[in-house]
């Protein structure tokens, strides 16, 4: 969705305020996270029910277009508490595990539930497009709740689906490697990745001119959800990424910007853009 395009009145540069680098300069890096989409959703009772035994389940998706995990999460069978805590994380295709995905979703209501998950807020993590990963979770045996497998079941946009992996039931929190002959599953174990508002906007573009004679350009977004990570890239090729703070605004300076004309594009991962114009002497 193309929030705006060349929306804003070119804006001509001003002297440099001395404050403006401590003011411009406050970024909140690992903002609290809010508002994640599922990764994947399904209808319990609409497929299969599983075994619980000690092994990682999960599942193999690929990314088509870039996606910040805001959260990771475990199904609640009756969404009265886990019987028992899953520790899950997302492996990269190499098989290594990515760290700030790797947690504990806690036994019982101790993680707050969002439809049919269990979540717990992690580290914004960015996942790039072009690459297949895999998530998993350790489940553990002598557990009633459904293990849940060829369901109705939809994927984020931003997502393919692969397949249902599992690892040997050797005890261990592994990466579930192993591809199961289930048309989907396990669930068992999902994430959350920020999603739009709808209100996401570069709030200012312009120029200023600094102490020693240089353009530096300074651009502020807003309305995104926290977390949500935003590209920011000038006509002139220079390109900034930041996380949205806890407010949803990520702001930006790009120094040694030339005079003339320029343009300042900002991309959320959640899957929106907007542009503006701005002018350097």
């Amino acid at each position: 969705m193309l929030v705006c395009a060349l929306c804003a009145t070119a804006v001509q540069a001003q002297s440099e305020d001395p404050a403006d680098d401590a003011v411009e300069g406050v970024i909140d890096d690992n903002p609290v996270v809010s508002n994640g989409a599922n990764a994947l959703d399904f209808t319990p009772g609409s497929g299969s029910c599983g075994g619980n035994n000690n092994q990682t389940i999960g599942w193999a998706f690929n990314v088509n277009a870039p996606v910040t995990v805001v959260a990771m999460a475990w199904h609640d069978d009756n969404l009265d508490g886990l019987e028992r805590a899953h520790e899950v994380g997302i492996f990269r295709p190499d098989g290594s595990l990515i760290a700030s995905t790797h947690v504990t979703i806690p036994a019982g209501a101790g993680a707050p539930l969002d439809g049919i998950w269990r979540i717990v807020k992690i580290t914004p993590t960015t996942l790039p497009a072009g690459q297949g990963y895999i998530v998993g979770g350790f489940n553990g045996a002598g557990q009633t709740s459904c293990l849940d497998f060829n369901v109705s079941q939809t994927v984020h946009p931003n997502l393919t689906y692969i397949d249902a992996t599992f690892s040997p039931s050797n005890g261990i929190f592994e990466i579930p490697s192993n591809f199961s002959a289930a048309n989907n599953g396990f669930y068992g174990v999902g994430f959350q990745i920020a999603s739009c508002t709808g209100n996401e906007v570069i709030r200012k573009a312009k120029c200023k001119l600094r102490n020693d004679g240089s353009l530096k350009a300074i651009v502020n977004t807003e309305g995104a959800n926290p977390g949500d990570r935003v590209t920011v890239t000038l006509a002139s090729g220079q390109q900034l990424s930041k996380f949205a703070n806890s407010n949803g605004v990520a702001k930006f300076k790009f120094f040694g910007v030339g005079s003339g004309p320029n343009e300042a594009t900002a991309e959320w991962d959640c899957g929106t853009e907007d542009s503006r114009v701005f002018i350097c002497p």
